[in-house]
């Protein structure tokens, strides 16, 4: 079962994540000087919204989802630990993709699990378009 001090059976999770911050340099993308990084995409609309054709704008809701492996972050897979599920503080110390809206207003990021091959799935609910 779930622990304190970042362990997890006997598993110490803190251990994990602090050996992806040694050498890890986020403003470099994964397999640098090799092939591109793919990165997939979903995207789930749950409203549309205040359609304003004086304004030329409009209101969508939806979640967002974006994932792809980054080498970097690949973990030995451990009895118990299927993933590591990460905050956003986390997620500010890696290589994320430059993925923009434009007249964007509102973005929020949910926790994001990496999987121990260094895939990484990042969701976001937006409320304004």
């Amino acid at each position: 079962g779930a622990g304190g001090g970042g362990m997890f059976g006997d598993v110490n999770i803190s251990a994990i994540l602090d050996s992806f911050s040694i050498s890890y340099d986020k403003r470099v993308r994964p397999n640098y000087g090799g092939p591109p990084v793919e990165v997939g995409v979903t995207m789930y609309v749950l409203s549309i919204s205040s359609l304003s054709e004086v304004k030329m704008d409009f209101t969508l809701d939806f979640y967002f989802r974006q994932f792809w492996t980054d080498p970097r972050l690949a973990y030995k897979k451990r009895p118990g630990v299927e993933t590591l599920s990460v905050g956003s503080e986390f997620i500010k110390n890696i290589w994320v993709p430059d993925t923009f809206f434009v007249n964007d207003h509102s973005f929020m990021s949910h926790e994001s699990p990496v999987l121990p091959n260094g895939q990484t799935i990042m969701s976001y609910r937006n409320r304004e378009l």
